[in-house]
């Protein structure tokens, strides 16, 4: 932990440095004996402004979503330094982009990019080069991917803390936006978080991820769905073969529809995939989709004929 704070304090500071440096570049402006605006960031599912009052994301285990950090009504700024912190037991960070940013256009440097799986903390630390955004700046910051992976009535996707020199005044809260011709260099923001809810759906899994067939003969394996976030409902399977040749392999599922519960969350079913003696031999990809109304998901194996 100490080695963790120490390098956040290096980044820190070279952030800072970094944005006294890109202002060499600027006309000389005047210092203001405080700041004008106390902005906001924000987590948001938009990426021009915050919502009123901290949002919900949700969605259903095995899909994805992207949580936009967002700054609003802030003073003029050229870096900021953010972290992001979620359970990675329910969503797992992915990864993060920037494109479309409050920077964007140009020239920047990126002190800091880490997406950490194991404690579900993401942070940014970004600074523009020869730059600084007029007052109040509304815009986005960068997007977080995150996968699905788990189950909850509600989790805060929020921003850890521990670090120095926060905009959030009188915390150590993670989020430093910084422009050196403020007092302290430190711009003051109020930090929002949001929450995240698992919807009903359900995933589909298979027993393997290849098949070995000789022609003539057949193999099969178990297709498993697994209701998540209280799913209840039918779900319909379909097996699709790829690429279609002549005399290629043939795919069925028995049974073709599975029904989940409160009591029973898990069905399964048997993929039989057959080869003719004459089936050309060359892979072949099985994609076996599960659909319930609007949630759709798919598993695939290779198929090897020889």
């Amino acid at each position: 932990m100490e080695r963790s704070n120490r390098k956040k304090l290096s980044v820190s500071i070279v952030l800072f440095g970094l944005a006294i440096a890109s202002l060499s570049f600027l006309p000389a402006m005047p210092r203001s004996a405080h700041a004008q605006f106390t902005g906001i960031v924000c987590l948001s599912a938009m990426t021009t402004s915050c919502p009123t009052s901290a949002p919900t994301f949700s969605e259903s285990v095995g899909n994805q979503i992207v949580v936009n950090v967002v700054i609003q009504g802030s003073d003029s700024f050229n870096s900021f330094d953010i972290s992001v912190q979620a359970d990675p037991a329910v969503i797992s960070p992915v990864g993060v982009s920037t494109a479309g940013n409050v920077f964007s256009g140009h020239g920047t440097f990126v002190l800091a990019n880490s997406t950490n799986t194991s404690t579900g903390v993401v942070r940014l630390a970004e600074a523009a080069m020869g730059f600084i955004t007029s007052s109040p700046t509304t815009g986005l910051l960068f997007s977080i991917r995150y996968n699905i992976v788990g189950t909850t009535t509600g989790t805060p996707i929020s921003y850890p803390t521990g670090c120095s020199n926060s905009s959030v005044q009188g915390t150590t809260t993670c989020v430093q936006v910084v422009n050196p011709n403020t007092p302290g260099g430190v711009v003051p923001e109020t930090a929002q978080g949001a929450t995240f809810v698992t919807t009903a759906g359900f995933t589909v899994s298979a027993s393997a991820s290849s098949l070995a067939l000789n022609r003539g003969s057949s193999g099969s394996v178990t297709i498993t769905v697994t209701g998540t976030g209280g799913f209840t409902g039918s779900v319909s399977l379909l097996a699709v073969v790829s690429p279609v040749v002549k005399h290629g392999p043939s795919a069925t599922l028995n049974p073709t529809s599975l029904t989940l519960s409160a009591s029973n969350t898990v069905g399964t079913s048997s993929l039989t995939v057959s080869a003719l003696h004459s089936t050309p031999i060359r892979s072949y990809t099985v994609t076996v989709t599960g659909s319930s109304g609007t949630i759709s998901h798919s598993v695939t194996i290779q198929v090897t004929v020889s």
